[in-house]
């Protein structure tokens, strides 16, 4: 019985781990919560077999001392945040994190190479997927519905930009720059077809990193490159040399980086949370809570977000500076543990049920979360689920001192990368880094108390069960369905989310209780102050009570504002910008966004009929004038 619990406890860790990497963080509630149940339930079956045995050994290294703050700081964020649901996702993500490390150091415990080879199959499986993505899933979505599309969808389609089954492709970069140079470790330590396999592996990684347009992840890259070569060279002198060159790219570089167009981007998003953070500095405003007071703090520039694009700020705002500190924490010890790994890299036993487990993951993913099906779901499908059973079951690594090296490079580009992204909020490349420590500090045997196990196996049984519990669960869900069904259940549940009162007015306004409809509006505005269509809406509200003064401030503000918008869904829609240009009396602009707005919906009607189109559409475009001037 505990042999077959432990090779239980296998399969449903190398499902959980390949699921983790098939569904990201944009899944949705219900689907996170059950990718982290299934940890949850692996360790509980592992700690099962090992009280039936008679005896408990953890692989401990010390990184679970700022694992538990962690832990126990995402928890404890949880009632301070203005949006619980949100925060109890992150602490349910932080704690399948913390969980991970151990129990992958001690599940693996004399099997670390079955975890190097798990890595380097995932690596292998999403490089090839991402490659079918850039060269014929892509492009053959934009053939068959690229006109239909809106045009942020069109050009992330055409740009060629790959992020396999990533939220999107930086944070697919993140996962690249930590696993790639593993791979290529494994490949010097090995020999043969396993050499030549890893090196495979390594290669199509790297296009793929090429394919993803982050500048990010290649700086980081770069450097992992240049680490991993002065490691492996093991002197103290080209350890020295590369930390000197280092300094002198970052002077020549990081200027001219800073000059780039998505630095601008991330210079808004940085500058609103330093004031997140300094107004809650010691324990932050609660995970997954950024989104939720960015809009109140962020300056004039036309940027939605939901992340920060920085890991580390972005822990810093939602658990403070203890967050902070337990993060930094966990990465140093990581890397100080790694110079005292010893363990023997171990056996194979367990390759039939983890590859069963990562069958059944692959085809669980698909056929019941979509992923894999943008185009020719029966070819692709397979081709995905073989490369990743096969590489697990037939490559032959193990974790040698080079690998160990590629790992520790991998881990310092993550680190880089991580400063102008967010890969631990993207649940995948978050779980990667987990995962990368659990393989560089194994720790040393530490034998627990023989009944402590049975209570260890019952509590975790109890935090699986409790998540598959709510994860259908919709009462704490307060999405688009919730705001329609009970608006103020919806803006209780979310107070902060300025969409909600934005709603709100929008009911009151049909219902003509436009005092009511002024009042949810100015408070969207006073919520995110910077959105053109709420200052619109409000506008338009305080016309129809006669506050005519206050009606063309905000007519004023939201045209200001559409002005600095460069993307399609911040800008007003056309009735909206002809009502504001109506009322403010800017007769020129308006005759012109007429004219333009009727060419859009009577595109059959062709421009290059010049002065006799405008004959025909002058007494529309006089009639819409006094429709909006009386609206």
């Amino acid at each position: 019985m505990p042999r077959l619990l432990e090779r239980a406890a296998l399969f449903l860790a190398a499902f959980q781990i390949v699921l983790r990497f098939c569904i990201n963080a944009g899944s949705g509630w219900g689907a996170n919560l059950f990718v982290h149940a299934t940890l949850w339930a692996a360790a509980a079956l592992w700690l099962a077999s090992r009280a039936l045995e008679g005896r408990w050994t953890m692989r401990l290294s010390g990184v679970e001392i700022p694992l538990t703050a962690l832990l126990a700081l995402s928890c404890a964020s949880i009632p301070r945040a203005s949006y619980t649901r949100s925060a109890i996702e992150g602490a349910g993500a932080f704690a399948t994190y913390a969980l991970l490390v151990p129990l992958c150091a001690s599940l693996f415990a004399g099997r670390r190479a079955l975890l190097l080879r798990l890595l380097l199959a995932s690596l292998a499986a999403l490089s090839l997927y991402a490659v079918l993505q850039r060269f014929w899933i892509l492009p053959e979505i934009d053939r068959m519905s690229g006109a239909q599309q809106p045009e942020e969808i069109r050009t992330r389609l055409r740009s060629g930009e790959i992020w396999a089954t990533f939220f999107y492709p930086n944070s697919f970069a993140g996962f690249l720059v930590l696993l790639v140079p593993l791979a290529a470790g494994a490949a010097v330590d090995a020999k043969g077809a396993t050499r030549a396999a890893c090196g495979a592996i390594a290669a199509l990684g790297a296009l793929c990193l090429a394919f993803t347009g982050s500048l990010g992840a290649w700086i980081a890259a770069a450097g992992g490159a240049v680490l991993f070569a002065a490691l492996l060279s093991r002197r103290r002198a080209v350890l020295v040399a590369v930390a000197a060159a280092g300094v002198v790219a970052a002077v020549v570089l990081v200027p001219r980086v800073l000059r780039h167009h998505s630095m601008e981007i991330r210079a808004t998003y940085w500058s609103a949370a330093a004031k997140i953070a300094a107004e809650r500095p010691v324990l932050g405003v609660g995970l997954n809570n950024f989104r939720e007071h960015y809009y109140l703090h962020r300056d004039a520039r036309q940027y939605e977000t939901a992340q920060v694009h920085n890991d580390y700020l972005q822990i810093l705002v939602e658990l403070g500076a203890l967050g902070l500190l337990a993060f930094l924490a966990f990465l140093a010890m990581t890397v100080r543990a790694s110079m005292r790994a010893d363990e023997p890299p171990g056996a194979s036993d367990g390759v039939g049920p983890m590859a069963a487990g990562v069958a059944v993951a692959v085809v669980g993913a698909a056929a019941l979360h979509g992923v894999f099906a943008d185009v020719a779901w029966g070819l692709v499908v397979p081709m995905v689920l073989a490369a990743w059973v096969v590489t697990f079951a037939k490559l032959h690594a193990s974790p040698g001192p080079a690998a160990r090296f590629g790992l520790l490079a991998g881990l310092a580009s993550f680190c880089v990368h991580s400063m102008v992204d967010f890969n631990l909020y993207d649940y995948g490349a978050g779980a990667a880094l987990f995962l990368a420590a659990a393989l560089l500090a194994p720790g040393r045997p530490v034998e627990l108390g023989r009944p402590s196990a049975p209570a260890a196996a019952a509590a975790c049984a109890l935090v699986a069960l409790g998540a598959l519990a709510i994860a259908p669960d919709r009462t704490l869900d307060a999405d688009h369905r919730a705001a329609q069904g009970d608006i103020d259940g919806a803006i209780a549940l979310r107070p902060q989310h300025a969409p909600y009162h934005f709603q709100a007015g929008t009911v009151h306004a049909r219902s003509g209780n436009h005092a009511e409809a002024a009042a949810a509006f100015g408070r969207a505005v006073q919520l995110y102050p910077t959105r053109a269509g709420n200052h619109a809406a409000l506008a338009r509200a305080l016309d129809r009570i006669d506050r005519r003064d206050d009606a063309l401030h905000h007519y004023r503000h939201a045209l200001e504002l559409e002005r600095r918008a460069d993307i399609e869904r911040l800008r007003l829609e056309p009735p909206d910008k002809i009502r504001a240009l109506a009322r403010l009396g800017d007769h020129d602009a308006l005759v012109a966004l007429m004219r333009a707005y009727r060419r859009d919906l009577l595109p059959q009607i062709p421009a290059q009929l010049g002065d006799d189109y405008d004959a025909l559409t002058k007494p529309a475009i006089d009639r819409a004038i006094a429709a909006a001037l009386t609206d």
